[in-house]
């Protein structure tokens, strides 16, 4: 299964794989589950990729830095994660963290978006 954070059912939303599971602290986003990435109601390993949706840098940066945490640990041993964010997320700040977290394979792309992908090491 992959954990789509900030993604949801709403009309106005991408539409999700058959296997996915959307994380949404908006109710009228229609999501799988309404909750909060920083404090994720899910068991460890539970995922084998997790996608955070164009969501805005603050809610895994700053005050919320504890959701890249939660993320490891929500994702199964080698694991993919992507996340994708606005131009201004702090791109070294993140990748450190991502990598404290046990991430590897960290690489960023640009394209009127950040995105940044990488694995939990084994």
């Amino acid at each position: 299964m992959r954990l789509v954070v900030g993604g949801g059912r709403a009309r106005s939303f991408p539409k999700l794989k058959p296997d996915d599971i959307s994380l949404n602290i908006d109710a009228d986003a229609l999501p799988d589950v309404q909750g909060d990435i920083n404090r994720a109601p899910f068991r460890s390993g539970a995922f084998h990729a997790v996608y955070f949706e164009k969501v805005p840098y603050d809610a895994f940066t700053g005050d919320n830095i504890g959701a890249i945490k939660e993320m490891a640990r929500i994702l199964q041993s080698g694991g993919r994660l992507a996340i994708e964010s606005g131009s201004l997320v702090p791109k070294a700040l993140l990748v450190a963290a991502l990598k404290e977290a046990g991430c590897q394979y960290v690489r960023i792309t640009e394209k009127g978006y950040v995105r940044i992908t990488g694995r939990l090491r084994k």
